[in-house]
């Protein structure tokens, strides 16, 4: 848990929302390491949570990322 904290920026975290790694946009974290601190309660539901969201993230962005890719191919 929590070695890869979201935040504003690289200079603060490692991950931006939703679970997007700074400086590499195709890169995403999808489980309890995106939390600030240690939970002292089961994380599991919040995990499971965090990683919907990222799920729903990589889903709104892959016709992005995709057209982007078949840009650069050609």
């Amino acid at each position: 848990m929590c070695g890869c904290g979201m935040g504003a920026g690289p200079q603060d975290s490692v991950t931006a929302a939703p679970g997007r790694v700074h400086g590499a946009p195709w890169l995403r974290v999808a489980d309890a390491s995106l939390f600030a601190d240690s939970v002292e309660i089961n994380p599991y539901l919040t995990a499971m949570a965090l990683a919907d969201r990222v799920a729903g993230g990589i889903r709104a962005g892959a016709a992005t990322l995709l057209t982007a890719h078949a840009a650069a191919r050609v």
